[in-house]
């Protein structure tokens, strides 16, 4: 796909604003109702069973009305597998953070009081996040924040249970989920606490390296010496999300 090409008979691309592990990320322009929206798309070919998963979590994301969550407009499966977003001239913390470094603590508190409202709203639709980190909060200029890719496992970064419809980034995961137990609320609200720690000390609780590292260290609550002197202890998500 290339800027100019029309997806869906509707939206018109202009130009690639974000790309990860998870997809590829557009601004489009909306002929239909005259507006910019944001068209993500897999990198990944998506099966039959996938795409069939792919509009199940797009009807649960599109549940969510919140001023602090992005709101899911459409999906389309020409050209292969979009989902059509609401666009917003932002940036995701995890560019924040590699760009400044580590954040004022007073502004972790404003972004988180916005994301933690956000996450609720959520909840409250009976759908898990799955994948709470820096990179899927997105923070405009005068710091209003927004929660993204909620619900949407077909694109989690990895695998943590073999099971596509658990996953998530191993940096953030909550202990039972690197253990290979389904994610729940109670995970999603570790994971923004390990967000939120990551925000003001400038890396993760549980340190960074190779994601299988990592894991091992999250299952084992395994700090490491460098991250557990600081201040803030990585205990942000508190016990809620201990597995009884």
């Amino acid at each position: 796909m290339r800027t100019g090409d029309l997806v869906g008979g509707r939206y018109e691309l202009q130009d690639i604003c974000g790309s990860g592990s998870g997809g590829l990320v557009w601004t489009a322009f909306d002929r239909k109702l005259k507006r910019r929206v944001a068209l993500k798309r897999p990198h990944a070919e998506v099966t039959h069973a996938g795409r069939a998963l792919f509009r199940r979590e797009a009807q649960n994301a599109a549940q969510v009305h919140h001023p602090h969550a992005i709101s899911v407009f459409d999906t389309i499966d020409a050209d292969g597998c979009w989902l059509v977003m609401e666009y917003l001239p932002t940036q995701s913390m995890d560019r924040m953070l590699a760009t400044s470094g580590a954040l004022p603590p007073r502004r972790v508190a404003r972004i988180g009081l916005q994301i933690a409202d956000a996450l609720a709203a959520v909840h409250a639709k009976n759908i898990v996040h799955r994948d709470v980190k820096p990179g899927n909060i997105l923070v405009t200029d005068d710091d209003l924040a927004k929660l993204t890719d909620f619900g949407i496992s077909l694109w989690r970064d990895v695998t943590c249970t073999g099971d596509s419809k658990f996953s998530c980034t191993p940096a953030y995961a909550a202990p039972e989920v690197a253990k290979g137990y389904p994610a729940s609320r109670a995970s999603d609200v570790f994971s923004l606490g390990a967000t939120l720690f990551a925000a003001v000390e400038g890396t993760p609780p549980f340190g960074s390296g190779e994601p299988y590292e990592i894991l091992e260290r999250v299952r084992l609550a395994d700090v490491p010496p460098d991250t557990a002197s600081r201040g803030t202890r990585p205990t942000a998500g508190g016990d809620a999300a201990t597995r009884p």
